[in-house]
């Protein structure tokens, strides 16, 4: 009889103790630990950028969650589990992102600034599933992704930084050649043809004047060569050569009276 009670009340407390457990571990998982502070993508985002806010008193170090799609009208459109190792103290967020949905379908998130007329709007809901806050060795970020969904490779990090570069360099061969086909040019006449002309027309040294282009500007050059003028040397040559011209077709004048004198 002793050993039947024994027995029942061991039973008993075993079922308590394992009730208790599973309300202490009940209690501890709370679903709000973790909100959403903000979402963000564009329509041209290859991921999309989230900030959740740690609710609870202590850090949590990684939790697992489902990211849920739904359209405009609260229709689910798809879902995405994520398993993230991210460290968040109490009372604070944190920043982290994940493969952008829908990028192929123009799905751009229902509270960006500027939403495209062909675009697509979305909205999430974040239903945490578990969360830790016992600190473990980090791990690289595991991402899921489901081969029939709008969901983008991981293989698109490099594709886009190839992408980048090949664009990069695409605009720098552009630019040389705008620089050589435009730029140079306009230059050359600006600095060198126009001064040159300027001052060699007006007797003046070109080189001297091309130089001060470079020191205080073409157009400060074109105003003081168009305000001097000729210089002295020319002046001098100018009116030599009118002199000559003068004693040249007085000579002339001379010669004619003396044909019809002999005449």
């Amino acid at each position: 009889m002793k050993k039947g009670v024994f027995v029942y009340i061991c039973l008993i407390l075993g079922c308590w103790l394992s009730f208790a457990d599973n309300e202490k571990t009940t209690k501890e998982f709370n679903k709000n630990a973790l909100t959403v502070i903000s979402f963000v993508q564009d329509i041209s985002d290859i991921k999309a950028t989230i900030s959740l806010k740690n609710n609870t008193d202590t850090t949590i170090y990684s939790f697992s969650a489902n990211i849920i799609y739904k359209d405009m009208n609260g229709e689910v459109l798809d879902y995405k589990p994520i398993n993230i190792n991210l460290e968040i103290p109490p009372k604070l967020s944190k920043t982290f992102t994940i493969p952008a949905f829908g990028r192929s379908a123009n799905y751009v998130y229902y509270k960006t600034d500027f939403v495209p007329s062909n675009a697509r709007k979305f909205k999430i809901d974040f239903e945490l599933k578990d969360y830790s806050t016992k600190k473990v060795k980090a791990k690289p970020i595991k991402k899921v992704f489901n081969s029939n969904k709008d969901y983008e490779d991981i293989s698109l990090d490099r594709v886009s930084t190839k992408t980048s570069t090949t664009e990069d360099n695409s605009v720098g061969i552009v630019m040389l050649i705008i620089l050589l086909v435009v730029v140079l040019p306009v230059l050359f006449i600006f600095f060198g043809l126009i001064p040159y002309k300027m001052a060699k027309s007006r007797g003046r040294n070109p080189i001297l004047w091309i130089l001060l282009c470079f020191i205080i500007t073409p157009i400060w050059v074109y105003l003081i060569l168009a305000i001097i003028g000729d210089s002295e040397e020319k002046r001098r040559k100018y009116y030599e050569q009118m002199r000559q011209n003068e004693e040249k077709r007085r000579q002339y004048y001379e010669q004619m009276r003396q044909s019809q004198r002999q005449q």
